[in-house]
């Protein structure tokens, strides 16, 4: 009897949860490895490019979005000093018929971890993140779980993000490009609809610069630039809704005031570009923002 490969997927993101259902699909003997009992965190972002939607569509994955929460993004609006300075409608180009499409993530993940777990192939570790790798003289041969558990592996893919542990236990090297900011990330509660319209909207002014938009799930989400050296200013809500409100044009001023009580405390997010130097090795290979932290 042939020998029948084993492979051991790191990280249920995206790149993770699509790669185990395709293999799962392909009857190889997949088990993907995620180190959180749930998949909602602070922030994922929720766009999908036209191009995220062609390789959906590739994978014959596409069917699975209008039954998630989602929403076709109308534009790209951008104001300076509260007066609107142009809009780009969406699609910017490509078929018409795939604009950007946001899509709440952790629905669209578990969405792929039901259709894998259809596949008898298929086996998923829930909360039991990889603390080291397992090596048979210069290959990578598996993982070890933190629970002491080993699985023996003929290829490791790790898609375990831009502080891939799987990376660094194997000693491949991240060339980092310095980035000038960080995102101070905000969540803003509303029952009603805003004024963006369905818009990502960046705005600019003397206060600083941020951007807006409605998510898939509801509500706006709320990204405010910072520089990297500065400290993440200590505002109540309601001096984050003045700043905000500040750089607006009237409507959307009026509707943030409106609505403060339901804008959440910020998360600093580090904005981080690098490239590994190298994506593979014998037995192993990254993929993802673990090979190409942008973001």
């Amino acid at each position: 009897m042939s020998h029948r490969p084993k492979v051991v997927v790191v990280g249920a993101g995206p790149a993770g949860a699509s790669l185990a259902l395709l293999l799962a699909r392909g009857g190889v003997a997949v088990t993907l490895v995620e180190a959180g009992t749930s998949l909602e965190r602070q922030f994922r972002g929720e766009a999908l490019m036209p191009s995220g939607l062609e390789a959906l569509a590739a994978m014959g994955l596409l069917e699975l979005i209008p039954d998630l929460p989602h929403r076709p993004l109308v534009g790209w609006r951008f104001v300076v000093n509260g007066q609107e300075l142009f809009t780009a409608t969406e699609p910017l180009g490509g078929d018409p018929s795939r604009p950007c499409t946001l899509v709440s993530q952790p629905a669209l993940l578990e969405a792929l971890l039901k259709l894998a777990g259809t596949y008898p192939s298929f086996a998923i570790e829930r909360g039991q993140p990889v603390v080291d790798l397992l090596w048979q003289q210069e290959r990578l041969a598996g993982v070890q779980l933190r629970d002491g558990r080993q699985l023996p592996a003929d290829l490791v893919v790790g898609c375990d993000g831009r502080g891939s542990l799987v990376r660094q236990k194997a000693g491949l090297a991240l060339q980092s490009s310095p980035s000038p900011i960080d995102l101070l990330w905000f969540q803003l509660a509303s029952p009603v609809a805003s004024p963006l319209a369905g818009c990502f909207t960046t705005l600019v002014g003397p206060e600083g610069v941020f951007s807006a938009f409605e998510s898939a799930s509801g509500g706006l989400q709320l990204g405010w630039v910072m520089g990297k050296s500065k400290a993440t200013p200590e505002l109540s809500r309601e001096g984050w809704i003045e700043r905000m409100a500040a750089l607006s044009p009237p409507q959307l001023a009026a509707w943030l005031r409106q609505w403060s009580s339901g804008l959440g405390a910020p998360s600093r997010l580090t904005v981080q570009v690098g490239l590994a130097e190298r994506w593979c090795q014998p037995g192993l290979l990254l993929l993802g923002d673990a090979a190409h932290p942008m973001g």
